[in-house]
């Protein structure tokens, strides 16, 4: 299987909005990302993005690409951060909630836009709300973080069995 590595950006191809059923159906090829944050307009998709001191979330939920769903955060950093930064993004594991999946990297620039992933997720039950934590350090092994900023994202894929599920009112046509 692919692994979506963290901190790389990764191709958003569709938007989910709009409920009205709780069924569930596959999902023909393809990739989709499914929102799990509100996006604003007439959805219902909760909870509501973050912001802390030097981030905002603007984008947060899940890659179905392959036949596999990755997490996936899109984050706005303030210009006050510093030019030179390590990021790390901590990930619910929903197999294990004892043992997060963890990504770091190291910012030699510092980018407008910060996109946190990891992939693939197995176990994701639909509906239920999966954390994700950023911290911003001035330098790798550093103990206090320059910032943190922590979004819960709503589920509404399924990567219990062998194909992920997708809330119908979320996923393409056949």
């Amino acid at each position: 299987m692919n692994r979506i590595s963290a901190l790389s950006l990764v191709a958003i191809s569709l938007v989910a909005a709009g409920c009205s059923s709780s069924a569930t159906k596959s999902l023909p090829a393809g990739q989709y990302f499914v929102s799990g944050i509100y996006q604003g307009g007439p959805t219902i998709t909760e909870p509501r993005p973050v912001q802390s001191s030097l981030m905002a979330v603007t984008k947060g939920g899940f890659q179905v690409a392959d036949g596999t769903a990755a997490y996936v955060l899109r984050v706005t950093l303030s210009p006050d951060l510093p030019e030179q930064f390590f990021a790390r993004a901590t990930f619910e594991n929903p197999q294990d909630f004892s043992e997060p999946f963890v990504e770091e990297g190291e910012f030699l620039q510092r980018p407008s836009i910060l996109t946190p992933a990891h992939g693939p997720v197995s176990g994701l039950v639909m509906f239920r709300e999966y954390r994700i934590t950023v911290e911003l350090f001035m330098n790798k092994g550093d103990s206090a973080p320059l910032d943190t900023l922590t979004q819960t994202i709503r589920s509404y894929v399924d990567t219990q069995g062998e194909e992920p599920l997708v809330y119908s009112e979320f996923a393409p046509a056949k």
